[in-house]
């Protein structure tokens, strides 16, 4: 494999673009766990946590966050 040299600035910019990423992907989630604890919540009595834990995902990521602002 070839070695790549990045400039401190690429480097920053790349962390960047990755936590923007992270924190997009973690809003999807987040409202992907509430909305289908909503849709099945009378049919399977489904709650945030289940979905989460179906999909193996951390759905409270976004929650604490807010919580902490």
């Amino acid at each position: 494999m070839k070695s790549v040299t990045l400039t401190k600035a690429a480097f920053d910019v790349l962390i960047h673009q990755i936590k923007q990423l992270t924190k997009e992907r973690d809003e999807a989630r987040f409202m992907f766990c509430h909305l289908a604890a909503n849709l099945y919540r009378r049919s399977a009595k489904r709650t945030v946590q289940n979905v989460a834990d179906v999909l193996g995902w951390d759905c409270y990521k976004i929650e604490t966050k807010k919580e902490t602002k």
